[in-house]
């Protein structure tokens, strides 16, 4: 609670009181507080009994909150493949895993997913956004010039 506290006082001098009430109005500035402090809500899984879901295949139960890897789904779709091919030629290994997991997090509805992949690399969240955005720069260049890549040219990855 001290915690948002001083969040809030933090945003004081940008809070107009003719506005919205300071804990709408900084809504987003205090749950990036409450995630940093206390983490995102995650459900624990019993790693066994999720790679027996993923494997029931077509027609079973789809699989709730199990963790699917891209690879796992590149082995299942060809343009999951050709992404993944596509983005390991572009850039490093590390823009490569920083851009992939910034934009699963982003997918998976992640407030700041900057800050959660900057939390697990080192990185500033800045510098994650830039890589980012250099790496669908230059897939969107590759995708555009050269036909082998065009199935991936509607994607919203890259958008």
């Amino acid at each position: 609670v001290m915690s948002l506290v001083f969040e809030l006082e933090a945003l004081a001098p940008g809070w107009d009181p003719d506005g919205a009430l300071p804990w709408v109005w900084g809504r987003r500035a205090l749950r990036a507080a409450v995630v940093s402090e206390a983490g995102h809500p995650s459900v624990d899984l019993d790693d066994a009994e999720a790679a027996a879901e993923c494997r029931a295949g077509p027609g079973a139960e789809p699989v709730a909150a199990a963790e699917v890897s891209l690879a796992e789904l590149a082995g299942r779709d060809g343009r999951v493949a050709l992404l993944v091919e596509a983005i390991d030629l572009v850039g490093s290994a590390r823009d490569a895993a920083v851009h992939t997991e910034f934009r699963i997090q982003r997918a998976a509805g992640d407030p700041s997913p900057s800050h959660t992949v900057a939390d697990a690399t080192r990185l500033r969240p800045d510098n994650v956004r830039q890589i980012d955005c250099r790496m669908r720069r230059k897939l969107r260049r590759l995708v555009d010039r050269d036909p082998r890549y065009a199935p991936l040219s509607d994607l919203a990855w890259l958008a």
